[in-house]
């Protein structure tokens, strides 16, 4: 599939789930050799951190490990959406560009986990509903040099009226990415299992993760060609 397809209409679950295959397939070794290269060593160090009532340390733990891990989707968002104007974008390539954007992609992500652990504590359902709409948030930072708020307030006008659409899709490829982690982390990561017993949930997750992002940048590329046409297609002034 290629740009005049993907900016002609809205993509089905199958066609998003097709092409998705499609470009990791192409692309395995580029994807997934980021998301080990990135995930593994933070994985480990978390190893060692202590199992106890710390109510403190892990949280912390885990926005600074979120952080750290920024550049992943934003190296798979810049590959994907190379491949969909035909060019190939190597590793390097997109991994220079994805340090130069990793501050502002930071400070999306803080404003991003503010305001979805806001809702939240308000109640369940408005966390939600947050979350879909800043579902894209990071892709308007890696693929259209959003900053900040900016950011956010792209990535919902791009759920708009489709947030029933989007929640839908995302749900189907968390059950088919997110579900299987999460059973492999509560089958094999207690603290009565090895090292290595305690890694496969985290091999699992390095063979998942990188079809959802991947399709979540799919999705994300279908609707904003769609909303506002591909890269470097401006309209043309007219002439007076």
């Amino acid at each position: 599939m290629t740009i005049p397809e993907i900016t002609s209409r809205y993509l089905s679950p199958g066609e998003l789930f097709r092409v998705s295959f499609h470009i990791l397939r192409l692309r395995y070794l580029v994807i997934v050799g980021i998301v080990i290269a990135f995930n593994a060593p933070i994985d480990v160090l978390l190893s060692f951190l202590p199992d106890g009532e710390n109510i403190f340390l892990l949280p912390a733990a885990g926005l600074l490990a979120s952080i750290l891990r920024l550049p992943v989707p934003i190296v798979i968002a810049l590959v994907v959406e190379g491949w969909m104007c035909g060019e190939t974008v190597s590793g390097s390539e997109a991994l220079e560009k994805a340090v130069s954007k990793w501050i502002g992609a930071t400070w999306v992500h803080i404003l991003q986990s503010l305001a979805i652990l806001f809702g939240f504590v308000l109640l369940v359902v408005p966390g939600i509903i947050i979350a879909v709409y800043y579902l894209f948030s990071i892709q308007a930072v890696a693929l259209r040099g959003e900053r900040g708020k900016s950011a956010l307030g792209y990535s919902s006008s791009l759920v708009g009226w489709q947030w029933w659409r989007v929640f839908g899709i995302f749900l189907v490829i968390f059950l088919f990415t997110g579900v299987p982690t999460l059973a492999a982390y509560q089958l094999w990561y207690g603290p009565e299992n090895t090292a290595i017993v305690r890694m496969l949930p985290h091999a699992i997750n390095y063979i998942l993760s990188p079809f959802a992002m991947v399709a979540m940048t799919i999705l994300f590329l279908n609707m904003d060609y769609l909303k506002n046409g591909p890269p470097g297609d401006e309209p043309e002034e007219p002439v007076v």
